[in-house]
């Protein structure tokens, strides 16, 4: 999984990260290029770039007073694979009963999705802010995907019981973007890519490890984004 982590975040200039971010939802792509290279200061659509680093981007809109926001609504999350992963998969893998359908691939990623608003709703409602359903003044509107999914050892519904061992559970990219919800304006574009820990020793890969894994990503996450609008809250304007 390491060699994965050098080509799977964003490309940064201005053009570029408008076309890679399309690409990611669509293909469950990301253009790649140089993790470090430098991002624009101002994205395409006006946005400040904040912070960035080889695994996290992150732009704000200026003059926004974050403290208006106690609301917080998510929609529901799009999940996207690494282009090519199920060819990847079942190319390295050529037993029938190992291959990775199309079904497989749905489920998965449908189970992502429901684990990551199901993480993301009990984190706010935790929080100082309301969890609400519908669009209205004072919130917050999340439109969260997971984009280059990289599974390394799916737990495919035709496959023998064999025992798959593995260093990484695998690897994702949270996009997310922030929008008054009430207006439709967009505040904030955040990119965070994360790998499951490399343990330094192979450990036998279940469904029920990469979901562990999966849960654990998806709070950090979830934890992150919840630190970050307290900080920028506390502030007179973002």
């Amino acid at each position: 999984m390491k060699n994965s982590a050098e080509t799977i975040l964003v490309p940064m200039s201005r053009t570029l990260l408008l076309l890679g971010c399309l690409l990611a939802l669509v293909t469950g792509s990301v253009m790649a290029e140089d993790l470090r290279k430098q991002a624009d200061q101002y994205s395409y659509d006006g946005l400040v770039l904040k912070k960035d680093s080889r695994h996290k981007v992150v732009y704000l809109k200026e003059g926004v007073d974050w403290s208006e926001y106690t609301n917080v609504q998510i929609l529901d999350c799009q999940v996207a694979f690494r282009k090519n992963w199920q060819r990847d998969k079942n190319r390295s893998d050529s037993g029938l009963t190992s291959q990775v359908r199309d079904s497989d691939v749905m489920r998965i990623k449908n189970e992502v999705a429901s684990m990551f608003k199901e993480i993301f709703e009990e984190k706010v409602t935790d929080s100082k802010l309301k969890l609400v359903t519908t669009a209205g003044e004072n919130t917050l509107l999340l439109r969260p995907s997971i984009i280059n999914l990289d599974v390394t050892a799916p737990d495919v519904s035709m496959a023998p019981r064999n025992k798959t061992y593995v260093r990484s559970a695998g690897s994702a990219t949270l996009f997310l973007e922030v929008y008054d919800a009430a207006s439709g304006e967009i505040l904030a574009r955040y990119l965070d890519y994360k790998e499951a820990p490399d343990r330094g020793y192979l450990q036998w890969a279940t469904r029920a490890s990469n979901r562990h894994e999966a849960r654990r990503v998806i709070s950090i996450w979830a934890d992150n984004l919840l630190e970050g609008l307290e900080s920028i809250q506390a502030k007179p304007e973002g």
